[in-house]
């Protein structure tokens, strides 16, 4: 350890740190605009770090001169200053300065008129970085009130790149981007250039980023000290939770899974550290792997370059490659003397099931039909989830300790208070069709679609023969249009109130229906049904192509209803309901409005995703388990601790790679089974579309490397 005085303050730091960094380690601040931590060679190219140390004739560069044992070190001086305020003067003659020494900068907001005779460019309104810039932290604390020379616009272009927004108006050529692209990210798609003579930031050949090899990481905005370098959806927003905005795969996930972690990992071939990430938010992953609603898919940063990274089917890849590993470090904690009962075998309720018991509780699930698994076994396909992979993952949850009672239904929770049971869980979903007025046809020829699908999965309807209309839109809809088309139906076709496109069905289940021959329409408004002796005529306004209305009437042998799932509570459970008939909870505890009764899942919140019910289930299972008198920590650490790499390396064209897409089988081979239709990805095929990630999350590492890049507060 070196030992050095920094204005009068006696500090201990390690021997090979510069004075910048050993100053700030320990709370002196020292202003500067280029220096990085961890870069071997710092260049002092914004000359803002001078001290005075005892001994030398003239002031230097904090950031380049390492410690020394009994170094004496000044960093604020009359000379100092001086000195800092002529350095900001040059730097600020090509930068627009008005909004940094005005009077009112800590006041004013995007919404205060402006009271200076300046021009527009010059106002802090325009800044996109405005109230969060370096530079502005660096002036208030030089005390820079005024400049001798005026700004001179350099006229610069403003790069409309995917991502990143770039303006080198309001760059400083600190070099920070530069060098964090070269010497961290080892990417080198931007570089000082040329231009008229000057020296400015930018491409080779003043190309796109794009097209100069960029991998769109964000290190180089996550360094720069301006708003030169931003994230193009976060200009002028100064309240936003950067991490959410920026890894959106992990915050939109309702579970919380680190997509980014496991994505890398699959890259790098560490198939089991990677499905262990996913191990340590759900007990299901290869369900989720083969009919997750995939939200992360959705806000994919990825996709605005060409195309989202087909997470799910990763996802699956793992679930069914990844291996045991992750039991290795799978706990399960010493019995607490308290039983649990949970209503509903859904994903709901197992998933709560599987991280009570693994804080030490009896669990016992109870379940109305013949088997477990809930909306997953009877309203899935099979086509779409073979109940080999759900059976598996089911058995997992019981070797945790989870009894499952089957054929039996619970009307009221008394039975089970009453049975030593220290809290209940109703998990019941919304298993149930909602009707439509004047809709019953004889033998069935009006049918609600999970009736249908239950039927259907249970092996009780063979062949349906004829034409079938679906109408309404739910989770539902394309299943049913699907499995009747496996069931023989000549014609199939769906009518919907909105667009395709617009479908809260993931795109690549409607791909695969219209591939299959099912036809959709968009109507104005749901169909009116008249039913008789031998068939339903459909009547409806379809909304052609070209946006113009048709009126269109077809006679159907039978006609499945999408309207809406609806829960299915008896009034004997005597909770109190809301809207829809769903169960009203406590929003933090879940609790009902009986004592050790509590709710979650769709039952609560109305029909949602198999993702959103499991996320449900985790978070009851932890209220449960504090009101039972646990902690409700349910978090499990599986994968082994790594530190991931910063260098990313260059790859030719990376953003025009494109998504590896699921192999299926053929449209003309589906429909005449039940066999999957998705065949899964190889294993090159998962690490080939693992490595086009952006590793958006990487970028809050250099987090480390930014104390340098701290200002003052105040």
């Amino acid at each position: 350890m070196i030992t050095l005085t920094i204005d009068g303050k006696k500090i201990e730091t390690q021997k090979g740190k510069r004075i910048l960094e050993a100053a700030l380690e320990n709370g002196i601040y020292i202003p500067n605009l280029c220096a990085l931590a961890d870069i071997e060679l710092p260049f002092g190219a914004c000359r803002l770090c001078f001290v005075e140390v005892e001994g030398m004739k003239e002031p230097i560069t904090a950031c380049t001169e390492p410690v020394r044992e009994g170094m004496i070190v000044h960093t604020v001086t009359d000379k100092l200053t001086k000195l800092r305020r002529t350095v900001l003067d040059f730097i600020l003659s090509k930068h627009p300065h008005e909004c940094l020494i005005c009077y009112k900068r800590d006041i004013c907001d995007p919404l205060t008129p402006c009271l200076r005779t300046v021009s527009v460019q010059e106002r802090c309104v325009t800044c996109p970085k405005d109230k969060r810039c370096d530079l502005q932290k660096v002036v208030k604390y030089v005390g820079l009130e005024s400049l001798k020379a005026p700004y001179e616009p350099r006229q610069l272009p403003i790069w409309d790149d995917p991502l990143i927004a770039r303006d080198y108006n309001l760059c400083i050529l600190c070099g920070r981007c530069v060098r964090v692209c070269q010497e961290i990210r080892g990417i080198g798609a931007i570089a000082f250039t040329q231009r008229g003579g000057r020296a400015v930031v930018g491409t080779l050949f003043n190309d796109s980023l794009k097209n100069a090899g960029c991998k769109f990481c964000g290190a180089c905005v996550e360094v720069c000290p301006t708003g030169a370098l931003m994230d193009r959806d976060l200009r002028w927003k100064t309240e936003v939770d950067r991490r959410a905005a920026l890894v959106p795969c992990t915050h939109t996930c309702p579970a919380g899974i680190d997509v980014p972690r496991y994505l890398r990992l699959t890259a790098e071939g560490k198939f089991a550290e990677a499905l262990a990430v996913i191990r340590e938010k759900v007990p299901f992953p290869g369900v989720l792997g083969h009919v997750c609603f995939h939200y992360c898919e959705g806000v994919c940063r990825r996709g605005k370059l060409n195309a989202p990274i087909a997470i799910r089917a990763i996802k699956r890849f793992l679930a069914e490659n990844g291996g045991e590993q992750w039991k290795a470090k799978s706990k399960k904690a010493p019995k607490s003397g308290k039983k649990v009962a949970i209503v509903g075998s859904g994903p709901c309720g197992l998933t709560a099931a599987y991280y009570l018991a693994k804080k030490g509780h009896a669990v016992t699930v109870f379940e109305a039909t013949s088997l477990p698994g809930g909306m997953l076994r009877w309203a899935i396909p099979e086509f779409r989830l073979p109940r080999n992979v759900l059976d598996a993952e089911i058995a997992e949850i019981t070797r945790t300790g989870v009894e499952i009672k089957t054929g039996t239904r619970i009307d009221s929770p008394d039975q089970l208070l009453r049975q030593g049971f220290h809290a209940v869980l109703l998990a019941l979903g919304t298993q149930s069709d909602a009707a439509l007025a004047d809709t019953k046809a004889p033998g069935d020829r009006i049918i609600g679609a999970l009736k249908f699908l239950a039927e259907a999965n249970a092996g009780k309807l063979t062949n349906i023969g004829g034409r079938v209309a679906i109408v309404g839109e739910s989770n539902a809809t394309v299943d049913a249009a699907r499995m009747a088309r496996r069931l023989g139906a000549a014609e199939v076709t769906v009518f919907v109130n909105t667009p395709i496109t617009g479908m809260r069905i993931p795109t690549e289940e409607i791909e695969q229906a219209l591939a299959e021959g099912i036809i959709i329409h968009q109507v104005s408004s749901l169909p009116r049904l008249s039913p008789g002796e031998q068939q339903v005529q459909v009547t409806g306004t379809v909304i052609t192509p070209e946006g113009a209305p048709q009126e269109l009437t077809m006679d159907c042998d039978r006609v499945i209803l999408c309207v809406a799932q609806v829960p299915d509570v008896p009034d004997t459970m005597g909770v109190e309901k809301g809207i829809g008939g769903t169960i009203r909870v406590d929003d933090q505890m879940f609790i009902t409005s009986r004592k050790d009764v509590f709710a979650a899942g769709d039952v609560i919140t109305g029909p949602g995703s198999v993702i959103g019910a499991i996320a449900q289930g985790r978070k009851a299972a932890a209220a449960i388990d504090r009101h039972l008198g646990g902690d409700g920590i349910i978090e499990e650490h599986l994968a082994a601790e790594d530190e991931p790499s910063q260098c990313f390396g260059r790859d030719e064209g990376f953003a025009d790679w494109k998504r590896v897409e699921m192999p299926c089988l053929k449209p003309e081979e589906r429909i005449r089974s039940m066999a999957e239709v998705e065949l899964g990805f190889r294993q090159e095929d998962a690490v080939a579309e693992a490595r086009r990630c952006l590793k958006c999350d990487l970028r809050f590492k250099l987090d480390a490397m930014l104390p340098m890049a701290a200002g003052v507060e105040g």
